[in-house]
């Protein structure tokens, strides 16, 4: 038996022996396999002895009679021979499926047709990886068909708590499991959005707007074609014609978004009475003494990403060492909303000058270090962990380097992005000593060019305008503990 007959037939389950002989390595391993397939989707004794009959021909019966040993060992493998048990499990099923048996066994599964039948077939499968494939298939036509006919909160619980148990990589849950969240999420936003009005006198309408829902829009879209594209499934479902409704639904946002910013910003900053969102202005000082008295630090880390957008953050949040690290504590998420035009030049005068004029009033040195590209030395940021100043800020400009050179899609651009965080910016929060209270965040964000062709001297993204995702950044305040 897979090369553990001597192991694990004649120690363990002897009375197999027999039968294995009979059908041979690759048809005992695929009818083993079969078995803890069929008890873990409860399939009921006569259609799992009518699909045996298609699998092993005349030795039904004695496979029936020899179910529970057969179970047994396939739980054996699969609980101590994990090194080994994924390639089993593969030949398995390409066994099955030599067989046409690949669709047989899907529909044998007992389903109503629903999103969350579905997602208890993806729960219920740790053997065969096509029945997983299928059902994903199936919930993509569910989400398609639109959200308001699915129990949205529900689907996701159920998402989650399956994220949350792990599977094997073979299975690929993890990955299924992502793209049916942002699938969900992007239908839903487009769902909500188009049946919503822009709003224009409010500010507080506009950031709980835009941190809902309007920033995820192309994360979304790009990640659920992203995946699958790696799952092959591009040519079975047609996602990309998402694309022309997103275009023109974030179109109509941002025109409104931006004819509120350019003629109310101005005003709202000479009318005092007004609360007035987060400038880039306020770091050193508004929100720097905020969190300053509420930790009782002295001094603060700033990290500039220069050009990190919303989702941007979100990703770098979830695939970098922030979700694996147990040694940094996010203390808030506070949004940001950039100068225009939203050019890096604007953002950092408008920074540096509140610095030296907190530095003037209060006696509250600054410094200020720029890590150009992803291999610059890091040395000056370095030296500058060292000083004694309260204001260590330090800008890396490599996320609009990549802005400004990329022609890949969103999430290509942000996997690149990821690899130098991992890099530079892991090596300088490494430097800065335990106790620190650390500033991430951004000066503006980036636009996708709606008609981009992809032509040699074309940029596929800009910024310097007045859309939600170039002006709406993430400030994030935590603790390196």
């Amino acid at each position: 038996m897979f090369g553990l007959r001597s192991e694990v037939l004649e120690e363990r389950y002897p009375e197999l022996i027999g039968l294995s002989k009979r059908l041979g390595n690759e048809d005992f391993n695929m009818v083993v396999f079969f078995c803890l397939w069929a008890r873990n989707h409860h399939i009921e004794k006569g259609d799992a002895q009518r699909l045996l009959s298609e699998i092993a021909g005349s030795h039904t019966e004695e496979i029936a009679s020899q179910w529970k040993p057969l179970v047994s060992a396939a739980e054996y493998v699969s609980s101590n021979k994990k090194e080994e048990v994924d390639s089993l499990m593969e030949q398995a099923e390409i066994s099955l499926k030599e067989k046409g048996l690949g669709n047989t066994l899907f529909d044998t599964l007992k389903k109503s047709g629903t999103l969350l039948d579905y997602l208890r077939v993806i729960e219920a499968e740790e053997v065969f990886f096509f029945p997983t494939l299928r059902a994903f298939k199936n919930c993509m036509k569910k989400v398609e068909q639109g959200v308001s006919r699915i129990d949205v909160k529900t689907a996701e619980q159920v998402i989650l708590s399956q994220r949350e148990s792990g599977g094997s990589k073979r299975m690929k849950k993890d990955s299924i499991l992502r793209t049916l969240m942002h699938a969900i999420s992007l239908e839903t936003t487009l769902h909500n959005l188009s049946h919503d009005r822009p709003e224009r006198e409010s500010a507080l309408f506009w950031e709980h707007t835009y941190l809902s829902s309007l920033w995820s829009l192309y994360y979304d879209y790009y990640y659920v074609n992203d995946s699958l594209n790696q799952l092959g499934l591009l040519d079975e479902i047609h996602f990309h014609k998402k694309k022309s409704a997103l275009d023109t639904l974030s179109k109509t946002w941002a025109m409104a978004f931006q004819e509120f910013y350019l003629r109310t910003m101005e005003n709202m900053e000479q009318n005092k009475r007004k609360k007035l969102p987060m400038r880039i202005n306020d770091v050193p000082n508004a929100l720097f003494q905020r969190f300053k008295k509420a930790s009782g630090k002295d001094a603060g880390y700033f990290i500039l990403l220069d050009g990190m957008r919303w989702d941007l953050w979100e990703y770098i949040k979830e695939n970098t060492f922030f979700a694996q690290s147990l040694n940094y504590r996010i203390l808030e998420e506070i949004s940001l909303w950039a100068l225009h035009p939203t050019t890096t030049k604007v953002q950092i005068i408008s920074l540096l000058d509140s610095a030296i004029q907190l530095d003037m009033v209060a006696d509250i040195e600054a410094s200020y270090t720029t890590i150009k590209g992803a291999e610059s030395s890091l040395t000056d940021a370095f030296q500058e962990v060292e000083l004694g100043n309260s204001i260590k800020i330090v800008k890396f400009g490599f996320i609009d380097n990549k802005v400004h050179q990329s022609k890949d899609d969103l999430i290509t651009l942000f996997r690149e992005i990821c690899v130098n965080i991992k890099v530079s910016v892991k090596n300088y929060m490494d430097r800065l000593p335990k106790g620190s209270l650390i500033f991430l965040f951004s000066d503006h964000g980036f636009v996708e060019k709606m008609q981009f062709k992809g032509h040699k001297d074309e940029p596929r993204y800009l910024h310097g305008g007045a859309s939600p995702w170039e002006v709406i950044v993430p400030f994030v305040a935590m603790l390196k503990i």
